[in-house]
């Protein structure tokens, strides 16, 4: 038997298996990391890690790796284990070892699983990783519970949770009453002994008041406690989302943020009910189990095994449920991500008659969480009938026994009745610790989903949100000794990149699609930062400006037209109050969109729709060129901004843009749009190759004529 067991570390999304792999092959050597860093390190983004990254990652944490392409006999006789092999052709996993003929596998997406020889044949590629640590690697950091997260918000809102704990334990305590109830009625009202029947039954009806209103106390604090936590946790979440970095949405769909949105009700929610319930479910079991002994300890001792008994069975159903749940999410976010994209694509699906295709992979998807689902009901069922039916054994073996305690005197029927109430009373909680764990597992895996994103540093530039500089840039942008790509285990796109664009000059971006142009925009308006090199405005970092002032400073019009479902007034604006109505008319009129935008029904207040489909393409581009006239801004950065107008139009919407002299930089494929400018840059490979005016450039005969030629 070789094997080298690993923690178990789910995958957050599909595309996670190589960094959870890695992140359990450095665990297993107790150096804890969180996969967002490991996501950040191997910049692994939607399309998933490669081998490569992997490998290069790992040796950021001085792991020594060797990739090899091997056969079975090698994975079974001489690989060091653990290691990552190649799963499918599209997945990563962790290989532990062998038991006997069995390979233990720790799959990212299902957990722990053992397969036969034929499984392990027929999924894997040929591919293997080994690690080894190197004389530098230290153990460090812990590894990351969902107590941690849970303790936070406990700690956030201590005087609320201890409040609604409080009123828990009061709610349970009255039900401790019912069962000495029992017992006094049938040992003294039955056998005479006591005939106060009327403080007997006042005395139940006011506990029966006692428990309602306790419950009634416990339910309106709880609505109260889950309402407020749910107010502050989304609203501080929705805040932090839209401070991180861009380099966190581009590895990531809408879907998936939206789900993660949707999870902090749930964790709430278990917080709130689950966790509270078992604390007072263990007090519960410590005062039951003191009361059972104190009425019989021999019935209570032959009780245990049959509780640990139910404890198994809870145990080994719930660690297959865990596993379920996770792969369950994943699946429910890639159908959700495919039914969003198949509805905002439905025209292209139409045009091309790919309705079956779509239905075909959509149902494929859809099927994969139906036979989840179907597993998790099975073992639901079983969570619920094994518990039933081993209380019935419980009861009928207390019943025999408390039947022979008092054949010999050693109990009265009242004591048996209690018993065998408050061994009830003591099974419930033990259940609803046994059941929460169903929910704590669900918790478990959307914490580790929801620490992803809680985990992730925000933007540095709003570090500077605060700096008092009151002047905006002017417009002069230096780029020097830039390097920068989107992957650091690939070549990088730009390498040294200088360059130099006086204030209000007009400058013009041409190329081939992929040769940097557009890169420079997202550098110069620091929604990706440089590997290494400085961007300057003014010849000042943009450290050296507030974060807020520095945005402002520069408006941007990318390729897609992106409008939010609010008036045109709003959507020009962008809610900046200082924004006059009448600024925004002007900067309508200027645009050349005014009158389009009289002749509707509503004017101004007219609602632009999802994605603008009740507008046409050269609207939304000249609507988007008057909210870039409206802002403040001294930098315009145009991406193929006039591409849907006509000729005339579009040198009457350029001509109105110029007149602002603002620094204004264009990508276009238009001649028309590009021909007046100042100063033309070719690209070429993240490498300036040619500059000049359109007509010097024209009759050089390069790679611009040439472009220019083929358009």
């Amino acid at each position: 038997m070789k094997k080298h067991i690993t923690p178990i570390i789910m995958q957050s999304e599909t595309e996670d298996c190589g960094v959870a792999c890695l992140a359990m092959i450095l665990g297993s050597y107790k150096k804890f990391v969180s996969l967002e860093s490991l996501r950040q390190t191997c910049n692994s983004g939607r399309d998933g890690t490669t081998a490569l990254q992997i490998c290069n990652t790992a040796e950021i944490y001085n792991l020594s790796t060797n990739p090899s392409s091997c056969n079975l006999s090698y994975l079974k006789k001489d690989c060091t284990y653990p290691c990552i092999i190649h799963w499918n052709f599209n997945h990563f996993v962790v290989l532990d070892g062998f038991l006997g003929s069995k390979a233990i596998i720790n799959d990212p997406a299902r957990g722990r699983i053992i397969i036969s020889p034929e499984e392990l044949s027929k999924s894997f590629t040929g591919i293997c990783i080994e690690f080894k640590p190197n004389s530098q690697f230290k153990p460090e950091g812990k590894r990351w519970k969902p107590k941690d997260y849970i303790i936070s918000v406990v700690k956030a809102n201590f005087p609320a949770t201890i409040l609604l704990t409080l009123s828990a334990i009061l709610a349970s305590l009255s039900a401790i009453l019912i069962p000495f109830f029992y017992k006094y009625f049938l040992d003294y009202l039955l056998t005479d002994k006591n005939s106060n029947t009327k403080l007997f039954f006042t005395s139940l009806i006011l506990v029966a008041i006692f428990r309602t209103a306790a419950n009634g106390l416990f339910e309106k604090v709880r609505r109260w406690y889950q309402n407020s936590l749910k107010a502050t946790t989304t609203i501080n979440y929705m805040n932090h989302c839209l401070r991180l970095p861009l380099s966190f949405f581009s590895g990531r769909y809408s879907s998936e943020l939206i789900a993660r949105s949707d999870d902090n009700d749930f964790i709430i929610d278990t917080i709130a009910q689950q966790l509270i319930s078992t604390f007072t479910s263990v007090l519960l079991l410590v005062i039951y189990a003191i009361i059972m002994v104190r009425y019989s300890l021999y019935i209570s001792l032959l009780s245990i095994p049959i509780i640990i008994l139910e404890m198994i069975c809870y145990y080994f159903i719930n660690k297959v449920q865990n596993q379920v749940i996770a792969k369950t999410f994943q699946a429910e976010n890639k159908i959700t991500s495919t039914t969003i994209n198949g509805i905002e694509m439905i025209e292209t699906i139409k045009a091309l008659g790919a309705e079956n295709g779509f239905f075909t992979n959509w149902a494929g998807l859809k099927s994969q969480i139906f036979n989840t689902k179907s597993k998790y009901a099975h073992n639901q069922t079983l969570n619920s009938f094994l518990p039933s039916f081993i209380n019935q054994i419980a009861n009928i073996l207390i019943l025999s026994l408390g039947i022979f305690a008092i054949v010999k005197g050693n109990m009265t029927i009242g004591t048996l009745m209690a018993f065998q109430a408050f061994f009830s009373n003591f099974l419930t909680p033990t259940q609803d610790i046994l059941r929460n764990n169903n929910k704590l597992n669900k918790l478990n895996t959307l914490l580790s989903r929801h620490i992803d994103i809680n985990s992730y540093p925000e933007d540095e530039e709003l570090e500077n949100e605060e700096l008092d500089c009151p002047a905006l840039p002017s417009g002069k942008i230096e780029l020097i000794n830039v390097t920068f790509g989107y992957s650091k285990s690939l070549a990088p796109l730009l390498t040294n990149f200088s360059l130099t664009i006086e204030k209000g000059q007009k400058v013009a971006f041409v190329g081939l699609s992929g040769s940097g142009k557009s890169t420079i925009f997202k550098l110069i308006t620091g929604l990706y930062q440089p590997w290494s090199g400085k961007i300057l405005f003014d010849g000042k970092p943009r450290s050296a400006f507030n974060h807020s002032q520095l945005i402002k400073a520069v408006a941007v019009s990318g390729q897609d037209n992106i409008f939010f479902k609010d008036t045109i007034s709003d959507n020009i604006s962008m809610w900046d109050e200082s924004i006059k109505q009448e600024d925004i008319i002007k900067c309508c009129q200027k645009a050349y969109i005014h009158d389009s935008i009289t002749r509707r029904t509503r004017g101004y207040s007219e609602i632009i729709t999802e994605h603008g489909k009740n507008f046409s393409g050269g609207e939304l581009q000249r609507i988007e060129v008057a909210r870039i006239l409206a802002s403040k801004a001294n930098i315009f950065l145009l991406d193929e901004t006039t591409s849907a107008l006509d000729a005339k139009t579009e040198a009457q919407v350029l001509k109105s843009i110029f007149e602002r002299e603002a620094t204004t930089i264009i990508i276009s494929h238009r001649i028309s749009a590009i021909k007046d400018v100042n100063k033309i840059l070719v690209f070429e490979n993240g490498k300036i190759v040619e500059e000049g005016t359109h007509n010097s450039l024209f009759s050089a005969n390069g790679l611009y004529s040439k472009l220019v030629t083929t358009e």
